[in-house]
């Protein structure tokens, strides 16, 4: 919604290829201040909001909050003349910030963050908070963005933010206004009075429980440094003073959605509403409508109330945006069918992959150094808990980024990390023997927590349920029986060999070989898969990120349907590498010579085998047998072997009578037939 309220201040866009836009580490002076980027959804027309009593986001929550609350075609008026609330970049902001240290005011998912609060028009639409307020005063707040509309990576958990607090039960202009715009509960009946400036507030602006103050807000005097990105001045962490913020950088959504490359009657598209109005119509001129008697929904074609035809940017089937989203009965997206309209870039709203991926061209423009083998959406620098320990923040729980120990068994967590968006926010690891907290479906630890500096100590504490790599843990504790650096062509094809080439390419981004893995997998289900093509290119990026691929390793099966999926039979295809299942002694691989007994992939020959030339029926002889009834030409298997027992029989008879002192049939002795059988 709107704010009501703005000063000037010049933005800036921001140059992928500037060194001095890419995120640097910030000295920070004051004991117990965090820092971390907060991004907004905004227009570029207008002056620059003070960033008060406002909701940012991480990254990836504001990708989230445009591709499902701004975009959607169908959901708004067909006259519109921009995007919703006229959006049309994103701004990044550097916030420092320090929350008050009491008792009263608990930590809730990150370290140093407190209750998030949904602002509207400078106002708190949730009054059950103003009771917190008047108790904790200024504050910055958090909670994690999900829900089923949108598929959230693993790797990369979702926030929304909170700042402000000054005046919270009051807008910033009278509501309903003129144009009839308002938030709950501010009604016809029942208007809303503006908050007032600071300097005169409100008389019925919230009061702090303890004093007759009003309650002035988090932003500290002086605390908007418009000239740098990382602003100069640090919060003390008392009243009217928790946050401040640096100059806002943008990312233009027509540039990185692909508008502007778009053709618009023989030019390229200058902006949104050209795309709109002289877009590529065969393209991008149709809609998903819902028949409002029937709740049919249908594609039919994007066109004004005249009928005036138009381009669409991104618009998703009505079943696919509900409560529960693409797993909505009815979604076409659980049947693989078309669900969504419009530009290439913004599709894949079911897809965590293609969510994953639209982030990292967000992070990308925003001058993130990355490169294309990896998953990074923020400067390394400023996930960096050696120089940011998470359980040094002053006044935090000490148990908040601590595993606990009951009945002196390390638990599965809570470890905090900073690699989801430089936020201290926790997760566990799973697959130990204390399983319990991991299984409420907290997000799991980057594979190298306890290699961070703060975490060293439990290494040696946690316990595994097992070495096996697909059950996860023992990749965080060094344990497993397989070796973790294992290429692709020798990991096994199975959740295990996944596992441990995941997790390698999460410790070694350049040394990654999950295609090569995808190809192994595919040849030891007869398929050969495009290694060359960007589909598949895509999917062995999206297997593994900051967890390592292990979420994926749960499922297996399901990934390895999606890679079979993409590729054609190969009935010739060799597997120098079978699963750990098809490995078993005396049986399967390739022919093996000991000093004991040739083996061979029929089984074993001793001294004492009761077999004879004519009547050993070789794999290879087998194998050639099987494949001309493959390929449904040629003679069929039964005469084959009926002509291989005469010629051998032949054989034999001519050797008795012929040679007689060459020897005589019999049990075979080592290495007599060997290389009778390979000839045949």
């Amino acid at each position: 919604g709107g704010d009501g309220k703005k000063d000037a201040d010049e933005k800036e866009q921001t140059d992928p290829d500037n060194d001095d836009n890419h995120e640097k580490s910030v000295e920070v002076k004051v004991e117990g201040v965090q820092q971390v980027f907060m991004f907004r959804a905004i227009s570029s027309k207008d002056a620059t909001h003070n960033v008060e009593n406002n909701d940012l986001a991480s990254l990836g929550g504001v990708v989230k909050y445009v591709i499902t609350e701004v975009l959607p075609e169908s959901t708004q008026a067909k006259t519109r003349q921009t995007r919703k609330y006229n959006i049309d970049v994103i701004s990044k902001r550097m916030f420092k910030f320090k929350n008050p240290i009491s008792t009263n005011c608990p930590e809730t998912l990150a370290a140093g963050f407190q209750e998030f609060v949904t602002y509207d028009y400078g106002m708190s639409t949730n009054t059950k908070l103003s009771t917190l307020i008047q108790s904790c005063g200024d504050f910055v707040g958090v909670q994690r963005q999900r829900g089923e509309d949108y598929a959230e990576p693993d790797q990369d958990p979702h926030f929304w933010y909170s700042v402000g607090n000054y005046c919270p039960n009051k807008p910033w202009v009278e509501l309903p206004n003129a144009e009839g715009q308002t938030t709950s509960p501010c009604t016809a009946e029942n208007k809303c009075e503006a908050k007032g400036p600071k300097s005169e507030p409100n008389k019925d602006c919230l009061k702090y429980k303890d004093s007759d103050d009003f309650v002035m807000g988090g932003l500290c005097e002086g605390g908007v440094d418009n000239d740098n990105t990382v602003p100069t001045k640090d919060p003390t962490g008392q009243r009217g003073c928790v946050y401040t913020y640096g100059k806002s950088e943008d990312v233009n959504l027509d540039a990185i959605s692909g508008i502007l490359e778009e053709d618009c009657g023989g030019k390229k598209c200058k902006d949104w509403m050209d795309f709109r109005r002289n877009g590529d119509k065969t393209k991008y001129g149709k809609m998903f409508a819902q028949n409002e008697e029937t709740q049919e929904v249908t594609i039919v074609d994007a066109k004004m109330d005249k009928g005036e035809p138009f381009a669409v940017e991104y618009d998703i089937h009505h079943l696919c945006r509900g409560p529960q989203g693409c797993f909505t009965e009815g979604c076409p997206w659980k049947e693989g069918k078309e669900y969504e309209l419009g530009l290439p870039f913004w599709k894949g709203r079911c897809d965590a992959a293609a969510n994953a991926r639209r982030t990292a061209a967000f992070a990308k423009m925003f001058g993130v150094h990355q490169e294309e083998d990896e998953h990074i959406t923020m400067n390394p620098s400023l996930t960096d808990q050696t120089a940011h320990p998470c359980r040094k923040i002053a006044g935090l729980d000490p148990n908040f980024c601590q595993p606990t120990t009951p009945d002196n068994a390390l638990s599965s967590g809570p470890f905090c990390t900073r690699e989801f968006s430089g936020i201290c926010s926790r997760c566990f690891i799973h697959g130990t023997t204390r399983p319990e907290d991991a299984e409420k479906d907290h997000p799991r630890c980057p594979t190298n927590i306890l290699a961070v500096e703060e975490y060293a100590e439990f290494k040696e504490k946690i316990k595994c349920k097992s070495n096996k790599a697909s059950e996860e843990c023992c990749l965080y504790t060094q344990s497993c029986s397989q070796d973790t650096t294992v290429s692709g062509e020798e990991a096994t094809p199975d959740a295990d060999g996944f596992a441990l080439v995941a997790y390698h390419c999460r410790e070694e981004p350049s040394d990654c070989h999950m295609i090569d893995f995808l190809a192994h997998l595919a040849r030891h289900n007869k398929k050969k898969i495009d290694t060359d093509s960007q589909a598949i290119k895509d999917m062995a990026f999206d297997a593994w990120g900051l967890d390592g691929g292990l979420k994926l390793a749960t499922n297996f099966d399901s990934f390895q349907a999606k890679v079979l999926a993409a590729g054609v039979d190969d009935p010739d295809a060799k597997d120098d590498n079978p699963s750990a299942d098809d490995k078993t002694d005396g049986a399967g691989g390739d022919t093996e010579k000991t000093d004991d007994a040739d083996k061979t992939d029929g089984g074993e020959k001793t001294d004492d085998a009761d077999k004879t030339d004519d009547t050993d029926k070789t794999d290879d002889a087998d194998t050639d047998a099987n494949k001309k009834k493959n390929e449904g030409g040629g003679i069929q298997v039964w005469v084959w072997i009926l002509i291989i027992v005469g010629v051998l029989a032949v054989a034999a008879i001519i050797k008795i009578f012929v040679f007689p002192g060459e020897g005589t049939l019999g049990p075979p002795q080592q290495g007599d037939d060997v290389e009778l059988q390979r000839n045949v």
